[in-house]
């Protein structure tokens, strides 16, 4: 069972937003949200084994009803064009049978089949559909050369509802984006390979995944675009393609008693949009990068460090925007006595600008009480502000937080 309820209220200062409007410069433009989910489900599965076979038999019924409450208000008066009531429905009855055998102590075979039958009431529309999602993988255990597994599945999923919503809704200040009728699931097809090698020994691992989802059919947006706001469609139209690898690696130097790991992640992405009545494929690259390392000293003293590095690129109708951001940190643990400790945690990211930020804190943990007590020093150099640039789509935004400034907590521990 589960209830969930967000009740939100947004005011949106933007003169560009109260000019389209036609409101006056000082007027309050508002979007409040009243969103509900409710749900239930029940499963039950049985596992028989036969020697080298096993099979899962699971049933599953499950019942949800979902809400989407929003409110545009001008000075406090609604305004109908910008307010969406929606409303989705789901009934759905499953059934999934798998199988597993062994053909060796290294290799086995899994394979699965889940039958999914769906009734999905949107406002007042009621669709039925049934699905066939289809899995099956190789797994090469406890070998030599480490642990591999190739699989492939089939998956089919119905939207959500923000897909479904019918009136321009305000998604942030300068972005109006419309849902579509519900007309068929979602599908993909998604190819996975994963690798990796332990050495308990030599205390040294080595992780690795490469995966490729071809998407059959997606929401995409149709968008049009004019010089202060974006007005998006959602439309159903032929999905694309995304390539995913990621790799890390673990070693510990017992000479040196550090560890160290070394990670990085891609994302290859390629979706079709539809801007001002022309479609064009949006690329997109991501990548994260990072180098660290723990100490392990017979000392009180110890250290956590590291570097990282992240990189987003977006090509759409020949236009390319950039975004990279740097970051490096060094944690100093300092054990004083066997119920002191003191920690010194510092983070600094280079952006277009560059942030620094520093935290203490002395932790006082007497070995024959119920007490604790720990004293903080948060935002030492007191950053008044953090100033984040991301790539979304076809366009580039820059947001900035305040922070809290400098400040002093001192917390006090009980354990029953």
């Amino acid at each position: 069972f589960g209830q969930d309820n967000i009740c939100q209220k947004s005011n949106v200062i933007s003169p560009f937003l109260n000019q389209f409007l036609n409101a006056n410069s000082n007027d309050l433009v508002s979007q409040t949200a009243d969103n509900s989910l409710r749900y239930f489900g029940l499963k039950s599965k049985v596992v028989s084994k036969f020697k080298k076979l096993e099979n899962t038999i699971a049933l599953q019924y499950e019942s949800n009803l979902e809400t989407l409450n929003n409110d545009f208000l001008v000075n406090n008066n609604s305004n109908s064009n910008f307010e969406n009531q929606s409303k989705i429905n789901q009934n759905i009855v499953s059934a999934e049978t798998g199988f597993r055998y062994n053909f060796s102590k290294i290799i086995d075979l899994t394979s699965s089949l889940n039958y999914i039958y769906t009734v999905f009431k949107n406002n007042s529309k009621t669709d039925y559909s049934a699905i066939l999602n289809p899995k099956i993988s190789l797994n090469l255990k406890k070998t030599g050369f480490g642990n591999f597994i190739f699989s492939y599945s089939e998956n089919s999923n119905l939207p959500e509802i923000n897909f479904l919503t019918n009136k321009n809704q305000l998604t942030d200040y300068r972005t109006f984006n419309k849902g579509t009728n519900y007309e068929k699931p979602l599908k993909n097809n998604i190819f996975s390979f994963s690798y990796n090698l332990y050495n308990d020994e030599k205390r040294f691992s080595v992780s690795t995944g490469l995966f490729y989802l071809k998407s059959k059919t997606i929401f995409t947006t149709q968008n049009t675009i004019t010089n202060d706001f974006s007005f998006g469609n959602y439309i159903l139209t032929d999905g694309g393609e995304s390539y995913n690898g990621n790799f890390s690696i673990v070693n510990y130097f017992r000479k040196l008693k550090l560890a160290t790991k070394l990670e990085t992640s891609q994302n290859w992405n390629t979706m079709p949009k539809n801007v001002n009545n022309s479609f064009a494929n949006l690329k997109s690259h991501t990548g994260f990068y990072k180098f660290s390392g723990t100490t392990y000293f017979n000392l009180p003293l110890n250290f956590d460090f590291g570097l990282g590095y992240n990189f987003s690129e977006s090509t759409f109708n020949n236009l390319t925007s950039q975004n990279n951001t740097k970051e490096a940190f060094m944690n100093i643990n300092y054990k004083i006595t066997k119920t002191w400790l003191a920690e010194l945690n510092s983070t600094f990211y280079q952006l277009k600008d560059n942030f620094a930020f520093v935290n203490a804190v002395i932790s006082y943990t007497p070995t024959e009480s119920r007490f604790s007590y720990r004293f903080m020093l948060n935002n030492a150099t007191n950053e008044n502000e953090f100033t984040l640039i991301s790539l979304d789509n076809y366009t580039a935004y820059k947001s900035s937080i305040n922070l809290v400034p400098r400040y002093v907590l001192m917390t006090i521990k009980y354990r029953f």
